[in-house]
């Protein structure tokens, strides 16, 4: 991720709306999102103290704030980052993404539906305000965003289509199903307004650790239909068995890998519908069928 907690600026925030100093990081709508540094001397958009409420940098000095609602204004008013990626994703490998989100003092309302987008260009947004994007990464209702004290991180793991260049972060939904929730205690404004800081993408077979806590690790298998060989693509560093049987339920091969990418031959079968079962110990984790045939 290029910048991804926002230390790198051309300049120290002056006034609201200079997200455009964080390059490469930039709004994909008619919406402004405000940068904050602690090296600004204008009260509205320091560090921790600004317009918005007081927070300290998760990371640094520095952070961005976006909009999610302002329901004083008008309808379904969002606010976005994006930027560029350093390199476009791969496809088919599997990736961490994750985000930090602190939901401002002056907030009457937050919501858990934050999530990150990844496209694969610089595609325009079809609504002056409100982006019309499923986001592959979305925060989890158990996980409340709902918090002005501290940093929540939002992750996830998303399997490349290939190609992915940008990464795009804010509120995808519409105010009636953002499904909002108020904050405990009563606030001047009738807005929802998060502060973002610390972007994180990274590949998991790099980073291991990052992936599997997020539960059920991912196993790749591909290319499906093969023409003898397949790969196997997992996303834990846990060793796993593998045990194929043919369509009439026998048993034809057994391996075990610990590898994050292992070869798999079929060569010496016969074409057909295979059925590959995945074991972690004696844990059936996952299956898969795969489709054998000569070109």
């Amino acid at each position: 991720m290029p910048n991804p907690s926002f230390e790198e600026s051309t300049a120290c925030p002056s006034a609201y709306s200079q997200l455009n100093h964080c390059v490469p990081w930039f709004s994909k709508t008619q919406g402004t999102p405000d940068y904050y540094d602690s090296c600004s001397t204008q009260f509205p958009i320091g560090v921790p103290s600004n317009w918005a409420g007081n927070q300290k940098a998760r990371t640094g000095t520095a952070y961005v704030g976006i909009y999610v609602s302002q329901r004083y204004l008008s309808p379904n008013i969002r606010e976005y980052i994006s930027a560029p990626l350093l390199q476009p994703l791969q496809r088919g490998v599997f990736y961490y993404v994750s985000f930090y989100a602190s939901l401002a003092d002056n907030s009457s309302h937050g919501t858990y539906k934050l999530g990150a987008f990844l496209s694969d260009s610089n595609f325009a947004a079809v609504d002056d305000w409100l982006m019309k994007a499923k986001p592959q990464i979305l925060n989890t209702a158990s996980n409340s965003l709902i918090n002005s004290e501290n940093w929540v991180r939002v992750q996830g793991v998303y399997e490349a289509k290939g190609n992915e260049s940008y990464i795009t972060i804010g509120n995808f939904f519409s105010d009636s199903t953002a499904q909002f929730q108020n904050q405990l205690d009563s606030r001047p404004w009738n807005l929802s307004y998060y502060y973002i800081d610390d972007v994180l993408l990274t590949p998991c077979d790099s980073n291991p650790a990052l992936c599997e806590p997020m539960g059920n690790y991912e196993i790749k298998v591909y290319p499906n239909p093969t023409n003898g060989e397949f790969t196997v693509y997992k996303t834990t560093a846990k060793p796993l068995s593998l045990k194929v049987y043919n369509d009439i339920g026998q048993l034809v091969m057994e391996m075990e890998f610990t590898d994050y990418k292992s070869k798999v031959s079929l060569a010496d079968f016969s074409e057909g519908i295979y059925f590959a079962r995945f074991f972690e110990g004696s844990e059936n984790v996952s299956n898969q069928k795969v489709l054998l045939h000569d070109e």
